[in-house]
């Protein structure tokens, strides 16, 4: 009798999982032909190999090898197609596998499919730009389901104490790091994960964690540098200053101009301090009472800021043609105002920071940060996978499931907001995972994987 009830729930999550996966791809390929290919501010840069995404090599690589195959032409869309596909394994691959792993309600699971739909088509809907990720061409166009794949690697990881697993968790974070570098706070996560693996020798176990890590940077470096000379026939990775110069530059008063000896530095200051007064961008018309006020005003000026961050009257004077000089000079005149804007106004910077935290927390499980419904909904959601995880804290392999979800929240965020806007595109990657904790942990019956 018992086989035969269980025979009959495997089948419903058969169907389950082919019906559901047939309309996430009409769905989809649907919003393909309807929107086709979405660009942004970006896209150029992965398209023409730009000094900016030196650092960044897997999506400007993968752009090109369409683009060799299909021709100028028509190749963007075989790679939003591609793109689309890929998100709809994912979909598929994740919530199959979350789903078989935890033993879910028929319901729950259908729930799942509904959760990972909306991670893809949120943005129509909500989103001021309306991109689509899997149809822009941007990294999120391969970045979001790559991260879908890492998280199961990393929970079968957890829930099986496998080694195995735990390399090929590096080694997707390692290829999603050098997709899009935001992604770095997932080295941290496989880092946490192998010390709880190898918990019962935790001193080896950290060791072992940390040579691993070092070795996988060493070789991240190589390829970022082998990629940089084939491209700009240079190893040494230009560095990228403008994002924490916006930063930098949104907290500063006039008369910090005294910090710089270097007189271009100071020159290039007063003439970007002049320039943000004139249109309202700096700390001095910042009026609010609260981080959220902070947030938002920072959000209103960091691009401007940034944007405008242009030397051209310095590189007429000198000169300076060559596309690569121009970069480094402006990137090291930024550095240079970064680290001593920063250190003077650390008050300041802090109250952004949390603020761009707070933004980032509430976009990561819903929109419209700064509306008030939506930060009390917010709280109740982290509360109730909070309360979860306490609910759940002497079953050790649902708890690992909230504690992964804990873990990747704080580090998308806290990684995120210390460079730039804590905007939607960013910090959706934990999306998912936030609601399906919260369903696992209250809904879910743990079953130990066969793998």
């Amino acid at each position: 009798m018992t086989t035969t009830v269980n025979n009959k729930k495997l089948n419903i999550n058969k169907y389950i999982d082919v019906i559901a996966t047939i309309v996430v791809a009409v769905t989809l390929f649907v919003l393909f032909f309807i929107y086709g290919v979405q660009k942004g501010n970006d896209t150029h840069c992965y398209e023409t190999f730009r000094v900016e995404v030196m650092d960044e090599p897997i999506y400007s690589l993968f752009l090109a090898l369409f683009r060799v195959i299909f021709g100028v032409d028509i190749y963007l869309n075989f790679a939003i197609a591609a793109q689309t596909l890929f998100a709809i394994f994912s979909v598929y691959f994740f919530v199959k596998s979350v789903a078989n792993e935890y033993s879910v309600h028929y319901l729950v699971r259908i729930l799942m499919y509904l959760i990972m739909l909306s991670f893809y088509t949120m943005p129509v809907i909500f989103s001021r730009t309306g991109v689509l990720t899997f149809l822009s061409i941007l990294t999120e166009g391969i970045a979001y389901p790559l991260f879908m794949i890492f998280m199961v690697f990393m929970i079968w990881t957890i829930n099986n104490d496998s080694y195995k697993w735990w390399w090929v968790s590096l080694a997707t974070s390692f290829i999603l790091s050098l997709t899009r570098t935001q992604l770095l706070f997932t080295l941290v996560m496989v880092a946490i994960a192998g010390i709880y693996i190898g918990r019962k020798t935790w001193v080896k176990a950290s060791l072992k964690v940390l040579i691993s890590l070092l070795i996988t940077v060493v070789i991240m470096k190589i390829v970022q540098s082998v990629f940089c000379y084939s491209i700009l026939g240079m190893f040494e990775v230009p560095p990228n200053s403008i994002s924490m110069y916006g930063n930098a530059m949104l907290i500063a008063d006039e008369e910090d101009s005294e910090l710089f000896e270097d007189e271009l530095v100071k020159s290039v200051f007063m003439a970007r301090y002049e320039d943000m007064t004139n249109n309202g961008w700096g700390w001095e018309f910042y009026q609010g009472d609260s981080v959220f006020d902070a947030a938002s005003f920072y959000e209103d000026c960091y691009d401007n800021i940034k944007d405008h961050m242009s030397m051209g009257s310095y590189f007429d004077d000198n000169n300076i043609t060559y596309g690569i000089e121009k970069y480094n000079i402006q990137n090291a005149t930024a550095k240079a105002m970064t680290v001593k804007l920063i250190p003077k106004h650390f008050d300041r910077w802090i109250y952004n920071y949390v603020g761009l935290c707070l933004v980032g927390f509430i976009r990561t499980v819903a929109v419209s940060p700064f509306n008030l419904l939506m930060q009390i909904y917010s709280l109740i959601v982290y509360g109730i996978l909070v309360a979860g995880i306490i609910k759940n804290r002497k079953d050790s392999t649902v708890l690992l499931f909230g504690l992964l979800t804990i873990v990747g929240v704080l580090g998308q965020v806290c990684e995120t907001s210390i460079t730039v806007m804590c905007i939607s595109r960013y910090m959706m990657y934990m999306f998912p995972m936030v609601y399906f904790g919260i369903l696992i942990m209250w809904f879910g019956k743990y079953k130990k994987s066969d793998i």
